[in-house]
């Protein structure tokens, strides 16, 4: 009965794995949404996909992440065309796409649109980007969204 109690004590005692890097990008992302920095989701999106391409290892939560990121994309006003549907998610991928199509309706002042080659005047050069690019760390500290066509 003694070893019973000692084996439970241990496993109570016994400390919490630590979450991967993946799995603590996708935690920040969820953290992002929640307190409205919507930008900042689907930067970490981008990180993701680095994280995966270098290591080839993605979070337990991915398809959470996946939905994340389209909730992101619909808070922006941005365009999902080209990024897979969260199937496996939380299915928050109607909810994004309303969004896009609502803020689409609208008749606000028109987004400032991206200008690449403006990039020459201050020697860095941009380019446009897609939600499934790998990106470097100065692309993506820089990275901005702008509405396609």
């Amino acid at each position: 009965m003694t070893a019973w109690l000692l084996l439970v004590a241990m496993a109570i005692a016994a400390p919490e794995p630590e979450p991967s890097d993946a799995t603590v990008v996708y935690y920040n992302a969820r953290m992002a949404l929640r307190d409205g920095h919507a930008l900042e989701a689907v930067q970490l999106w981008l990180l993701r996909n680095a994280m995966e391409d270098k290591s080839g290892q993605v979070s337990p939560q991915d398809g959470d992440f996946r939905s994340v990121t389209w909730a992101a994309l619909g808070e922006l006003g941005l365009c999902q065309d080209g990024y897979a549907k969260d199937a496996d998610g939380v299915g928050l991928w109607p909810l994004a796409l309303h969004n896009q199509v609502v803020r689409g309706l609208g008749r606000g002042k028109p987004g400032k649109r991206a200008r690449p080659f403006a990039a020459f005047e201050v020697n860095r050069q941009q380019r446009f980007i897609s939600i499934t690019d790998v990106l470097g760390s100065r692309e993506l500290a820089t990275v901005k969204l702008s509405r396609g066509r």
